[in-house]
């Protein structure tokens, strides 16, 4: 122990005053990043702070690197090395409490955040994160005291005068909201990002009054906005369907068989995905089976899709994608994504799965599944279904952060076809894989959650507990990823189902075309 401490103090003593600059290195390695070339990236963000170990640039640039790769242990070992040299300041407390929020630790961020401030108020950035925290949490007053002195510190921020204005609407406050979330929307040097949920904002507010036209014209402009942001998430979207058409055109039940063939020699995981459409129900389901003392949740992590499926594969970007591209892959290549999904999860969920079920909720991944399965043949699938109707309209009409899948979003037409493509798609998938599937339809879920759930349970091989149904008690302070972390909150309210009717004049041109797929699940 004592050895250690001596080497704790020379290492210390090397370290002889913290530096700011970004250094060489860094912009690299965001380069890299950018590229989704990961683990290069990664290595120079840890050689920058190898040669730069004092340097506060470095160490916030790595941390939230390694965070986002799910790699959370050296994430933290960063940020402790920070608070090491700089805890004694409100500056770098701010920028930990910040990066603790990128990296999916809520708790830690409140607590570095509220140091921050208690040696220095007048921290604008500090108050922000506090209330942006708070709020998604529900704690709206702590958090409409929070962005108060935000706002004091900084009169035209326009990302404070946007929580200003939600947390407005969240209490009622609607004609003030509108007020301040105009001044939002009018500003001109406002980021496009800020402009555009205010206008999300305001369209939820004017479909709370029953305001149909004018939501649908501030989601309009929210999209015509984004829009202009979203011409390589659009060209991604389209090579994710031919490459899923293309594994469709090969996979045949053989194919599953094999894959679970190849499996038998590991160790069998308690493991079941949750997916759907977006707005089909799939966040209140898993915040519902979250309650069962044997099951543990992941709520909307990118873990396989961003950093598994890739590696899995190694598949050349001018190679199609085919049932064969799956089989092939090498068993330790196999066996070490295995394990590393699990481990990212855990990560994520910061407790151990320890022989529970593990619920990877994560809507809009039906394209996904055979790789999946692929990983993992035991894995159970949940898939929620709803109204397309229904689904076409939320879809339309939710904010959700830019990508792949929501820059589908930003047209009528393009949430039509992705509601098509995807329902198509797991139809046929139903068909090949045989097995271990199971359906929740959110009309279903609304009207009868206990006896719904039920059902679930028993697809899982799990028994009823009664503290499933507390599950709303357990919501009351803990963060939700899901962009509906609001609507998940509250009561259940059967109003949602037909929601679709307030917008008929809209969707009208567009009924024929999901008239097959409303036939087919039984919606017409």
């Amino acid at each position: 122990m004592s050895g250690k401490k001596r080497s704790n103090r020379r290492s210390k003593a090397r370290i002889r005053g913290i530096q700011w600059d970004d250094v060489p290195g860094l912009q690299h390695a965001r380069e890299l990043w950018i590229g989704r070339r990961y683990s290069q990236s990664l290595s120079m963000f840890a050689e920058a702070v190898r040669r730069h170990p004092a340097n506060v640039i470095a160490l916030t640039d790595a941390a939230r690197a390694f965070g986002s790769r799910f790699e959370f242990a050296e994430a933290e070992r960063y940020l402790e090395r920070l608070l090491e040299l700089g805890g004694h300041r409100a500056d770098v407390l701010q920028m930990v409490g910040q990066s603790y929020r990128m990296i999916q630790r809520p708790q830690r961020a409140r607590e570095m955040l509220q140091k921050a401030i208690a040696l220095d108020e007048n921290l604008f950035l500090a108050h922000l994160e506090l209330a942006m925290l708070y709020e998604r949490c529900h704690g709206l007053d702590e958090a409409e005291r929070m962005v108060e002195q935000a706002l004091l510190l900084q009169p035209t921020s326009a990302e404070a005068r946007f929580l200003t204005g939600r947390l407005q609407r969240r209490a009622g406050q609607l004609d003030r909201a509108i007020v301040t979330l105009q001044t939002v929307v009018d500003d001109e040097i406002a980021h496009w990002e800020t402009r555009v949920r205010s206008l999300y904002e305001l369209g939820q507010l004017y479909d709370e009054r029953e305001e149909y036209d004018r939501a649908i014209e501030a989601v309009t402009d929210a999209k015509r906005i984004a829009g202009q942001h979203a011409q390589t998430l659009r060209k991604q979207a389209e090579r994710e369907y031919t490459d899923f058409c293309s594994l469709l055109a090969t996979l045949t039940p053989a194919d599953v068989q094999r894959w679970r063939e190849l499996a038998d020699r590991e160790q069998p995981q308690r493991v079941a995905l949750l997916t759907g459409a977006p707005r089909s129900g799939t966040t209140l389901l898993e915040k519902v089976l979250a309650a069962h003392p044997d099951i543990v949740t992941s709520d909307e992590q990118e873990a396989f899709a961003k950093f598994i499926y890739p590696a899995m594969l190694q598949l050349p970007d001018d190679q199609s994608l085919q049932a064969s591209s799956l089989t092939d892959i090498e068993t330790q290549n196999w066996t070490d994504q295995r394990h590393r999904y699990l481990r990212y999860l855990e990560g994520a969920m910061q407790e151990p799965i320890a022989g529970r079920v593990c619920i990877d909720k994560n809507p809009s991944t039906i394209p996904l599944i055979p790789g999946m399965l692929r990983l993992f043949p035991e894995m159970k699938l949940i898939v929620a279904l709803r109204d397309p109707r229904d689904v076409v309209v939320s879809c339309f009409m939710q904010h959700l952060p830019l990508n792949s899948v929501s820059a589908q979003f930003l047209t009528l037409p393009g949430v039509v076809d992705r509601v098509i493509r995807d329902a198509e798609g797991w139809w046929r998938l139903r068909a090949i894989i045989g097995q271990d599937w199971m359906e929740v339809r959110y009309e279903d879920l609304v009207n009868d959650l206990e006896g719904m759930v039920r059902k679930t349970l028993t697809s899982l091989d799990l028994n009823w507990d009664e503290k499933i149904m507390d599950y709303r008690q357990r919501l009351r302070n803990e963060p939700v990823r899901s962009p509906t972390y609001e609507a998940v909150a509250k009561p259940i309210y059967r109003s949602s189902i037909g929601r679709w009717r307030n917008y008929e004049r809209y969707l009208e041109p567009f009924l024929d075309r999901l008239k097959p797929i409303m036939t087919q699940g039984g919606w017409d």
